[in-house]
């Protein structure tokens, strides 16, 4: 076709430019290609590929903040918060363990230091299994079952002993002679009711959803699934095992009445302070209540309370 062939454009067959509906829209957009497009919508299939666990913090956040302007830079400060976060999660794991056994065991006061070099030491080469070639699969295992199921039941065991076998207005007595108030009314509520119901709620649904673990097209052979299980299980021995001595040293004749004497609390704990552990426990005792009376305790607190 010739050029001498093609009829100019008029101003009327031109069509209006479009308008931007609201500065939103406009702002948006700006940000979007900033950003980019095309690796926004690799991110979701890059999620997918490799699924969560370690895929999401060691390949998924590093190929997205590879994608950015500056990304050496990105990369190095995403490891560095790695890195932090690791070491804050475990000063609260080792110091659980660094307490309790230097509570239980008063010879371990004097070598504290060498105590926690140990512990330390220990769980570093319990750690280093998972730098070898084959460490992202036991890690992975692992990762499958601990934190689907411990974290759950642990949370409810304690929202249960703080909230009703110690009660909340006993904790709350406590933290207010520490820090000079009491606990609100909604953390008492999240305390006895709402947490330890979402976390019940979660547990169903992590044993209900359940499936043997994978890694990416790799399924974990039945020893393997029973190693996870027996890791699952493992913690909440120390559990039923210190739960059955106490039992067994509480006073009584019958295990109903050992079990029932269990689950109270103890009037030996009170305050250091002798001026206020009068004032602790009415009469040096543990008041026994009802259901709906221990609600109404758990909620409002008694009236009377220690003296300021």
């Amino acid at each position: 076709m010739s050029s001498s062939n093609i009829s100019p454009v008029t101003e009327d067959e031109i069509p209006a430019r479009g308008q931007w509906g609201r500065k939103i829209e406009y702002f948006l957009s700006m940000v979007g290609f900033t950003v980019g497009l095309g690796n926004l919508w690799r991110f979701p299939y890059i999620c997918l590929r490799n699924g969560g666990g370690p895929g999401l913090g060691f390949i998924i956040y590093p190929e997205a903040l590879g994608q950015l302007p500056g990304q050496n830079i990105w990369s190095a400060l995403f490891f560095v918060m790695l890195l932090i976060v690791g070491l804050d999660s475990q000063f609260g794991f080792v110091e659980v363990v660094i307490v309790a056994c230097t509570d239980n065991f008063h010879w371990l006061r004097s070598r504290r230091v060498k105590f926690v070099i140990v512990v330390c030491f220990a769980n570093f080469l319990c750690g280093m299994i998972m730098t070898t070639e084959g460490g992202i699969y036991i890690f992975q295992v692992i990762d499958w079952y601990i934190a689907a199921f411990i974290p759950a039941v642990f949370g409810i065991i304690e929202c249960i002993v703080f909230g009703w076998i110690y009660g909340i207005d006993r904790f709350s007595r406590d933290v207010k002679l520490m820090l000079g108030r009491g606990i609100p009314i909604f953390f008492r509520i999240c305390i006895c009711f709402i947490t330890p119901s979402i976390l019940l709620a979660v547990l169903v649904y992590s044993i209900t959803a359940y499936q043997p673990p994978t890694y990416g097209s790799y399924q974990y052979p039945d020893a393997a699934v029973g190693f996870g299980i027996c890791v699952s299980v493992f913690p909440l021995i120390s559990i039923i095992v210190c739960a059955f001595i106490v039992v067994l040293n509480m006073p009584g004749d019958t295990y109903k009445q050992k079990i029932t004497a269990a689950f109270r609390p103890s009037s030996k704990w009170k305050p250091a302070i002798k001026e206020i552990q009068s004032d602790y426990y009415e009469n040096g005792t543990v008041k026994q209540m009802r259901f709906f009376e221990k609600v109404k305790l758990n909620l409002i607190g008694e009236k009377n309370k220690l003296k300021e």
